[in-house]
């Protein structure tokens, strides 16, 4: 895990979430799961439902220290405008993917894994970090 040169390093818990990402990944290329479907899952839907909410008090919060437009993590263009499609499609694909995993406890790992990505994602956000960069 490692950050570049021109941008923080990361904290303790983005650390760790890195580090999550990663085991899910050699996980999945040692049986075949499809571990990091839930942490796809968990990133697409937490920014998805509730970034969309997120972005006007966080520009508000922000400003006049970020420009117009900013933060962008936070703008879906075409697929958060028509985000009811968008979601339905989505969460067709995440089933797609779901059902094309060889079994049960696969399915269940992955389950396991959105927990596991939800836990480290409240650890990132509710971290208290020194902003020194």
């Amino acid at each position: 895990v490692a950050a570049s040169s021109s941008s923080p390093p990361p904290t303790p818990a983005t650390r760790d979430y890195m580090r999550a990402i990663e085991a899910a990944g050699a996980k999945d290329e040692e049986d075949g799961g499809g571990r990091l479907i839930g942490h796809a899952y968990c990133r697409y839907f937490a920014d998805l439902m509730g970034g969309q909410f997120l972005a006007a008090p966080t520009r508000y919060a922000l400003s006049p220290a970020v420009g117009e437009g900013t933060p962008r993590h936070y703008d879906f263009g075409a697929f958060g405008a028509e985000r009811k499609a968008s979601v339905e499609r989505l969460y067709a694909s995440f089933n797609e993917a779901g059902d094309a995993l060889a079994s049960e406890a696969a399915r269940r790992a992955v389950v396991e894994e959105v927990l596991l990505a939800y836990r480290h994602n409240v650890a990132v956000y509710t971290e208290e970090v020194l902003l020194a960069y």
